[in-house]
């Protein structure tokens, strides 16, 4: 595997809601506004932290965001779990962030009961460095046994699958040493 430490990855449209409705929040993730993709991570852990300190060995619980991590965006169909998206360079903030204001009140979904609830973020990534493959998505061979790596891998027990994410790693490295 390329040498490549700071790695986050998330599954699109994996939740109750999206399920249900045909798209959720981390709709927004592929969106640009103003330059920029604001990815939200959901079902991170307690209060959707995101466990930094699993990404890069100088974080700590504390420590609000990391910069140069790579984003890989999966997303299941025709049979396979797919990369739709790779994000470079990316911020990754612990907490969702609700700023600013104007975009967090311009991003909210409602769910068949008339709730209506906004969107953060947990990702910045810069519209230059992100790739949305559309046709060219990446299919992959994910055994069922690992199909829970794309919600432990943000997590604390992450180790037990190291070798899914190095294999998915691979591949987005592959994508982009050809771009």
């Amino acid at each position: 595997m390329e040498n490549i430490s700071k790695v986050l990855m998330f599954k699109l449209n994996s939740g109750r809601f999206a399920k249900e409705h045909g798209f959720g929040s981390d709709w927004y993730n592929l969106n640009e506004t103003d330059g920029s993709y604001y990815g939200i991570i959901l079902n991170s852990g307690r209060h959707h932290d995101i466990y930094l300190q699993k990404m890069d060995a100088v974080a700590t619980h504390t420590t609000p965001f990391i910069e140069g991590v790579l984003l890989i965006y999966v997303e299941d169909f025709n049979g396979a779990t797919n990369i739709v998206a790779i994000g470079e360079n990316s911020t990754v903030y612990r907490k969702e962030q609700t700023t600013p204001d104007e975009m967090y009140r311009n991003r909210s979904a409602t769910n068949n009961r008339g709730e209506t609830w906004h969107t953060g973020y947990h990702t910045v990534t810069k519209a230059e460095n992100m790739h949305i493959l559309d046709d060219d998505y990446i299919p992959l061979m994910i055994p069922k046994k690992d199909a829970y790596f794309f919600r432990a891998q943000r997590m604390a027990f992450q180790e037990k699958y190291n070798e899914i994410k190095n294999y998915i790693v691979d591949e987005a490295v592959k994508f982009l040493k050809n771009q």
